[in-house]
């Protein structure tokens, strides 16, 4: 519209319009400066888009034409040449003179420059933007000092910094430091330099912001061409972060050496005076070293799955090894390792809990991780454990536990799930300030929320945290008869401390070193579950439970040293049930090979059976057809044998290639889009049964399982 009045003004016309190239479309756009009697209502109805057109392509091979427009001739000139067209003129005057070519020159040079002006403030806008929120201070300098651009985060780093300033008068207003704490003078300034000899370079120099030295990187850059220096671009970096991460390094390894070096000294000391000791010292005293000898090893545990956990969470993550779990059970098995302690533990429940669908050595870990903190930081007294499930969707299990410590200040309420973070007003009791970080993850990870705040009236400290209510898993029938075990794994230590755990809850175990000993023992033998290590003397563990899983459906545990994510998706992928790392809970481990135990049991019943109950689901699998709860599905021959091979593994992580190789066949080990439509169908038909409890559930980057939620059943409020 300006360039419009600027040609209706220069030229003295009633009836000026414009039609530009840029935002021609097939409806006729018109920018105008028009002078009554005509409207642009007229020319829009005289002029059609194919007349536009027309000029337009003409270019500079058509003087003019002439419009009817109104009773009125409207002239109607191309804006361009025969390479470039700019657009179409048209005017209308009571003198009806036709413009000549330097004229409408002069009209398309003016339209050219300003839709270039416009466009360069366009991109000169974007440009600004993008400097604001880049972290990095610019500045951008003539070579005589003068400021040209200066984005927000250098003006923040360098006071009284403003576009057409010295930045000579800038330095010299402000005084300056070494990283050392020396004087620096402004002429010694890299960008000073720069000027005064045309050598770029670059170095930290402390500004002073609000009576605060902060450490900041120069680097200068010189904008040149083959022989002359144009200006220079000045680079600001606020180096605080970097200083803050190195000195938490720093820091970390030295709490890491200290409690490295704690639990080894007594654990050297310890078993120096047993080796030393004579038959005459009391048991007691032997016992109470062996005793300390333990407790020492699982602090040493605890500290490098910690240190672990924390390299996992950075890398890939932690795969969660989900499972149904009763809520207060689970919380009686943890406090009663707490016996010992000078701590009374009491648990309170409010209403009924439904159970929870997460990870129990995840969820042990939380509960291990927020005592722990408890027994360092609060005096001896009661520790209080609430449970409630809260309202609303999706429901949630809450726990709180309370200790009657001195309570922290609001800003450290706020810190204590960083990493590596320990609270100034408390005393050190050891660690590296990683145990809340790992549990806030956790908790995450489960699909809850973590918080620490101050108790009631100040008397103490509660951290709260919750668990989403989802339930899964099958619910088998125990077997009384005892589970058998084949165990292999080539180190002795580890062999009989895997055997000794196992045969104390009546599990018989049956030990092997090599994968060729166990290939001849399952030949000629009946096992529950399988126990295999990766790395062992004549082979892979992973390529023995791919050869075994081509004829065998047996429960495979994987336990070995090797806990790297893309470990852990490679025994998943090789077909192994679950999967633990090095060094393990005796605890989780047995009830890891119990739970195992449970799934082939439903394995072999929906083998050996037509009717397999999972839950309170009864499937029938009859010939070519399959009933759930009574109810037959239509279902093809393809879904047919896929439904049949879930549940014939229901519960168990099924990667993309066991299913392909089981239902299709070997050669269809890579076809993923086989199966993923035909799941998809199956869901479909499952899904119009109306059947919440049972549904096949996606494992990220892995395959899928068949999975039973199991309804809630209400119980009566309890207390422990």
């Amino acid at each position: 519209d300006q360039i419009v009045q600027i040609i209706q003004q220069t030229l003295n016309l009633p009836v000026v319009v414009v039609w530009f190239d840029d935002i021609y479309t097939n409806d006729i756009m018109v920018r105008s400066a028009i002078r009554a009697p005509i409207t642009l209502a007229d020319i829009e109805k005289s002029i059609d888009a194919h007349t536009i057109t027309q000029i337009r392509a003409a270019g500079g091979s058509i003087d003019s034409r002439r419009i009817r427009v109104a009773n009125r001739d409207l002239m109607l000139y191309p804006l361009g040449n025969a390479e470039r067209s700019v657009g179409v003129l048209g005017v209308m005057s009571e003198d009806v003179k036709p413009l000549d070519a330097l004229t409408l020159l002069q009209i398309t040079l003016l339209i050219d420059n300003y839709r270039l002006f416009t466009a360069l403030q366009r991109e000169q806008n974007r440009l600004r933007i993008l400097f604001d929120v880049v972290p990095l201070g610019f500045v951008l300098i003539d070579v005589r000092g003068g400021v040209l651009v200066a984005n927000q985060h250098a003006q923040q780093l360098l006071p009284g910094l403003a576009v057409g300033s010295s930045i000579h008068t800038v330095f010299t207003q402000l005084p300056w430091w070494g990283i050392g704490g020396n004087t620096v003078t402004a002429q010694e300034l890299p960008l000073s330099v720069a000027i005064a000899r045309g050598v770029t370079s670059s170095t930290e120099v402390m500004h002073e912001i609000n009576d605060e030295r902060i450490p900041v990187r120069h680097q200068v850059v010189a904008i040149r061409d083959t022989a002359t220096t144009h200006g220079f671009v000045l680079v600001l970096e606020d180096m605080r972060h970097r200083y803050e991460l190195d000195r938490l390094k720093a820091d970390f390894v030295s709490m890491i050496s200290h409690e490295l070096r704690t639990p080894l000294a007594t654990i050297v000391g310890a078993t120096t005076m047993l080796l030393n000791t004579t038959p005459t010292v009391p048991r007691d005293g032997q016992q109470s070293m062996l005793q300390l000898l333990q407790n020492q090893g699982q602090r040493l545990q605890t500290l490098i799955e910690d240190v672990l956990n924390l390299s996992r969470i950075d890398s890939d993550g932690i795969r969660l090894q989900r499972e149904r779990i009763d809520v207060l059970p689970l919380v009686q098995r943890i406090l009663a390792k707490y016996a010992h302690t000078r701590r009374r533990l009491h648990v309170v429940t409010h209403g009924t809990l439904a159970a929870v669908y997460g990870d129990i050595s995840r969820m042990e870990q939380i509960f291990h991780n927020i005592l722990d903190n408890a027994e360092k930081y609060a005096p001896p007294g009661d520790v209080e454990i609430t449970i409630q499930q809260t309202a609303g969707t999706p429901s949630l299990i809450q726990f709180a536990i309370r200790d009657y410590g001195t309570p922290l200040n609001t800003n450290e309420y706020l810190r204590v799930f960083d990493r590596f973070y320990q609270a100034n007003q408390r005393p050190n009791k050891g660690g590296v300030g990683l145990g809340l970080t790992i549990c806030k993850y956790f908790v995450e990870a489960h699909g809850g929320e973590i918080a620490m705040h101050a108790a009631p009236n100040g008397e103490g400290t509660v951290v709260t945290f919750t668990i989403p209510t989802v339930e899964a898993e099958p619910a088998v029938v125990e077997s009384s008869r005892a589970p058998r075990v084949l165990l292999l794994e080539d180190e002795p230590a580890v062999q009989r401390v895997m055997q000794h755990i196992l045969q104390s809850h009546s599990i018989e175990v049956t030990v092997v070193n090599t994968i060729f000993q166990a290939q001849e023992k399952i030949e000629r033998s009946h096992f529950d579950v399988l126990i295999v290590d990766i790395m062992l003397p004549d082979g892979s563990g992973l390529d023995f439970v791919r050869d075994v899983r081509l004829w065998l459906t047996i429960p495979i545990l994987v336990v070995t040293a090797r806990g790297s994510e893309a470990d852990v998706v490679a025994g998943l992928r090789a077909g192994v049930d679950d999967y633990m790392v090095k060094p393990f809970s005796n605890d989780e481990f047995t009830l890891r090979v119990q739970a195992l135990f449970r799934r082939g049991q439903l394995r072999q019943q929906a083998v050996n059976e037509p009717v397999v109950t999972i839950g309170n689901v009864q499937v029938v699998i009859a010939d070519k057809q399959i009933q759930v709860n009574g109810v037959a599905l239509d279902l093809t021959p393809i879904e047919y044998r896929l439904l049949m091979y879930f549940v014939r593994h229901a519960g168990q992580v099924l990667s993309h290639e066991q299913i392909l190789q089981g239902v299709w066949g070997e050669r269809y080990e890579q076809e993923n889009q086989y199966l993923w439509v035909h799941i998809s169908h199956l869901r479909r038909k499952m899904a119009q049964l109306e059947l919440q409890q049972l549904y096949i559930e996606n494992v990220r980057g892995i395959g899928y399982r068949l999975v039973y939620r199991e309804p809630r059943i209400a119980v009566n409020s309890s207390s422990a």
